[in-house]
């Protein structure tokens, strides 16, 4: 009986220690799930835009735009767009989405469907992804002082 208690107790402290360690509780899984290793980039006033290429992926449903690190010491309203292209392609480029954090310095997970053109071509053919970061107010520079970290990737 002895032993019980000693091992419920082990136990215990072994799970309040995970719970509560120095890394902090386990992160909690996105409910929005990535079909291909994700691109990461830092957009700023003076890179206000990141590409990056992928490759077709048949049963793609969406594009998954998080953003993981906002700097905005102003709290300037912003604006995250994100467009796809034919890997290539000269024309203009489909409009997946348009985001705005709020509070504005405040990142998030944000599933974007893909339609009609966009889908298509995400689904046969390699496809360019492309982040943009603006301010809400039309005719406002985006400030010297904000920089956004966001990790972009198809989603299956």
């Amino acid at each position: 009986m002895r032993w019980a208690a000693a091992l419920l107790l082990a136990g215990v402290t072994a799970a309040t220690a995970a719970c509560t360690g120095a890394e902090g509780p386990p992160p909690r899984p996105s409910s929005v799930p990535s079909s291909v290793p994700p691109t990461t980039a830092t957009l700023t006033a003076a890179d206000p835009a990141a590409a990056s290429r992928h490759d077709p992926q048949a049963q793609a449903t969406g594009v998954r735009l998080e953003v993981t690190t906002i700097v905005n010491p102003q709290g300037q309203a912003l604006a995250l767009s994100v467009d796809l292209a034919a890997d290539g392609a000269t024309g203009p480029p489909v409009e997946v989405g348009r985001v705005s954090p709020y509070p504005s310095d405040r990142g998030g997970v944000f599933p974007l469907p893909l339609r009609d053109e966009g889908l298509r071509l995400a689904r046969t053919v390699p496809v360019v992804l492309t982040v943009r970061v603006a301010p809400v107010a039309a005719g406002e520079a985006l400030r010297d002082d904000v920089r956004v970290e966001v990790t972009v990737s198809l989603v299956t």
